[in-house]
């Protein structure tokens, strides 16, 4: 019997994202709230008998050959010398180009996926400090649940998680590049934008979240720049906006957005009015872990 470890990887949502500036190293600095949902991808990794081998098939998705997941295992072979051959199904149901993290949820799932199987006894911070080397958003992904995250991306500290929150998902269709994201930030403000995101200070962040979603003050840098270029991202947050959610956004550099309801059966009605128009609509649930 072939011996493999599946695993779900969560996509994740930004109720809050600030784009605060660019760093020494070129790569900008954020200011951000994320926290892990109930629309997922799955891997199953498993062992194979020749020494070396990492096959990543990914049946809905034609994968560069350097990919979170590839880079995964590398990195797990460099931290633990287990060089045994692996096989992996990435089955993708969190749409790419959405800023959703999708990607970068593999990577962290396919770390802690090879922990489990080979039972090489990875601590969760050496983990994490894995996850920094794949990508800026990877470290969240190991801890889940609800986290601020500043830095790049790789500076995580988690809070306590809601869950007593229900959402609905809408991806437009449209592929949201990141690093044309952040040229359309950098454009904008260099035109005098003013920043509604940068209203709350990281300190204030949890405060804010803990508070009733209708109240929320969260704003996202790229929203105005990115959903001004791409006019399906705009049609979709206003059609959310709409359906009667306490508070909406677009989540990461585009081109996903989301509402959220304090009622599951007003959450679960919104969804259903607005897949008449939009092909991928989900509900989702706020994850603790």
């Amino acid at each position: 019997m072939e011996n493999s470890v599946k695993i779900d990887a969560p996509c994740k949502l930004n109720f809050h994202l600030a784009v605060t500036g660019i760093r020494d190293d070129g790569f900008h600095s954020i200011e951000s709230l994320f926290q892990a949902v109930s629309l997922e991808d799955a891997l199953t990794v498993t062992e194979t008998a020749v020494s070396g081998e990492c096959t990543v098939h990914c049946p809905a998705l034609a994968l560069p050959e350097r990919n979170t997941v590839s880079q995964a295992v590398a990195l797990f072979r460099e931290e633990t010398g287990i060089d045994s051959g692996v096989r992996i199904l990435l089955e993708k149901r969190i749409p790419a180009g959405a800023g959703l993290g999708g990607g970068s949820s593999d990577g962290a799932a396919a770390l802690k996926a090879l922990n489990d199987l080979f039972s090489a006894g990875l601590s969760h911070p050496r983990i994490a400090e894995m996850a920094a080397k794949i990508g800026s958003d990877v470290p969240f992904f190991v801890h889940g649940g609800a986290a601020l995250v500043s830095g790049r991306g790789e500076t995580v500290r988690t809070i306590a998680p809601r869950t007593d929150l229900y959402g609905v998902l809408i991806w437009p269709g449209a592929h949201s590049s990141t690093p044309r994201a952040y040229g359309l930030v950098d454009a904008w403000k260099a035109a005098g934008a003013v920043d509604p995101a940068l209203g709350l200070t990281l300190g204030e962040l949890e405060a804010e979240y803990r508070s009733p979603p209708r109240q929320w003050r969260f704003a996202n840098s790229f929203t105005v720049p990115v959903s001004g270029s791409l006019g399906e991202i705009a049609a979709a947050l206003a059609d959310i906006k709409g359906s009667g959610a306490d508070f909406a956004e677009m989540s990461g550099s585009g081109s996903a957005v989301f509402g959220i309801f304090d009622d599951f059966d007003k959450a679960r009605y919104a969804r259903a009015k607005l897949a008449e128009k939009w092909e991928v609509c989900v509900n989702f649930l706020l994850l603790a872990s």
